[in-house]
């Protein structure tokens, strides 16, 4: 477990009894650019 001011590598997300790891959109956004392009889409389309 991290510290509060830390934020976590992943988090658990749990779905029919098995944990899946899953890394923070910024990490995600950082490692795919087709990932950050669908996201910086996606933030346009909710702000107009």
């Amino acid at each position: 477990m991290c510290r509060p001011d830390e934020l976590p590598a992943s988090i658990e997300v749990r779905h029919d009894g098995r944990g899946y790891p899953v890394v923070p959109l910024p990490e995600v956004e950082i490692g795919d650019p087709a990932a950050a392009e669908l996201l910086r889409r996606h933030r346009e389309l909710r702000v107009a």
